[in-house]
């Protein structure tokens, strides 16, 4: 954390600084480098981190403890005072309810064995094979979409070379060329997830069943809307 926000003490909400330790955990958990929190990223990293729904708290808690203990069938040590955070809940009871209540009762993907251990029960596993997928399909799209981008500002150079030497700088058929070439790359990056998600994730050529449909539908909004 920046030195003037260090100094000042932010953030003062309890809910706030949860969500920076579950961001700050998390990249740690994902192999990232320790993240810069300043003053310009500080409110796009809460936000982006407040909104999370119970569900998907609950697969956050799945995916943590299997990469503690990814040896099925194992008890898996736990600590509500200190665990909270990678959840993104903003206090222990939130989370002890997710793990108890959600995680266990109702969705039944764990087993609250003991007051500090837990144990993942097979459709847990059924879940976390299913998220590992997501996660393999959206960091390869981040690979398709970086050649995505390279060949853009690589076409975009060359347009403005052959402008310059025309003395068309920005003349309008040029910002046309230039706008065209965006949305061509706007629509393959678009192309780009639902053919990765099918590959990857749902393993078929043809999608036909209507929750697949419909997840594929979801991805495409989010980014779409993005």
């Amino acid at each position: 954390m920046d030195g003037l926000l260090a100094a000042c003490g932010d953030p003062t909400n309890e809910e706030d600084r949860a969500i920076l330790s579950g961001f700050t955990r998390w990249q740690k958990e994902l192999g990232n480098p320790i993240p810069d929190i300043n003053t310009e990223n500080i409110e796009r990293i809460i936000e982006n981190n407040r909104n999370y729904s119970d569900e998907e708290k609950v697969d956050k808690l799945l995916l943590y403890y299997s990469k503690k203990q990814p040896k099925r069938g194992s008890l898996i040590p736990y600590d509500v005072n200190i665990d909270y955070p990678i959840t993104f809940s903003n206090e222990w009871q939130e989370f002890f309810y997710l793990l108890s209540d959600l995680a266990d009762k109702t969705i039944g993907v764990i087993n609250v064995e003991t007051r500090d251990s837990i144990s993942i029960k097979p459709e847990g596993w059924k879940r976390i094979e299913w998220l590992k997928k997501i996660e393999l399909a959206d960091e390869k799209y981040n690979i398709e979409v970086e050649k995505i981008i390279k060949k853009i500002n690589s076409i975009e150079a060359e347009i403005k070379e052959k402008a310059s030497l025309k003395n068309r700088r920005w003349s309008s058929v040029l910002a046309r060329k230039i706008r065209d070439l965006y949305l061509q790359g706007t629509i393959e990056k678009l192309e780009k997830k639902p053919e990765i998600d099918r590959r990857i994730i749902l393993g078929l050529q043809i999608v036909s069943k209507t929750e697949d449909i419909n997840f594929l539908s979801g991805r495409i909004g989010e980014l779409a809307e993005f």
